[in-house]
């Protein structure tokens, strides 16, 4: 009788789930590893060309840092020798009288 409740109860549920993508048998997880590989080979290719040209952006703003970097040392010191002069003009005047 216990086999009679199983079977009616298999007809009340329906028919078991269909598995989702996630809960694969064991051949189909095998066959979608060889497809992976290339998958992962290309992006591996696509994440080392975005790195190189990202690293290379790097560089030229790093560059161009440097040489606004001089270039704003260079007007500091032409700042302070102007400075210097005006100095020593103003106190030359001074002198002579």
């Amino acid at each position: 009788m216990a086999d009679m409740s199983a079977s009616s109860n298999d007809d009340i549920l329906g028919p078991p789930p269909m598995p989702d993508d996630e809960s694969q048998g064991f051949l189909s997880k095998i066959f979608k590893k060889k497809d992976k590989p290339e998958e992962q080979k290309q992006d591996i290719k696509d994440k080392e060309k975005l790195l190189r040209e990202l690293s290379e952006e790097i560089d030229k703003k790093r560059k161009e840092l440097v040489k606004k970097e001089e270039e704003l040392i260079n007007k500091s010191k032409d700042l302070e020798q102007k400075e210097q002069s005006l100095k020593l003009m103003a106190k030359a005047p001074k002198d002579q009288k």
